[in-house]
């Protein structure tokens, strides 16, 4: 959990995860949203990925039936 922040290349990480996972597989991730993220100084070093970027790199890889939600509580 958390880890796409310290991902530099999302191709490569949701490439190799879709060619890992079999046709019924499923990839989750949770992030928080990246104006959340801009808020905090000691998160600095993180890559702050826009929710439509990481749709997009997803469907880049291979992904189908992308789905998210967010949760405005803790905007």
């Amino acid at each position: 959990m958390n880890v796409i922040y310290f991902w530099n290349d999302l191709n490569l990480a949701f490439t190799r995860i879709f060619n890992m996972l079999d046709e019924k597989g499923e990839f989750l991730i949770y992030m928080d949203h990246k104006d959340s993220l801009e808020k905090a100084k000691f998160l600095a070093d993180f890559c702050k990925y826009p929710v439509e970027e990481v749709e997009s790199r997803l469907k880049y890889a291979g992904f189908k039936n992308i789905e998210y939600t967010l949760d405005t509580a803790i905007l």
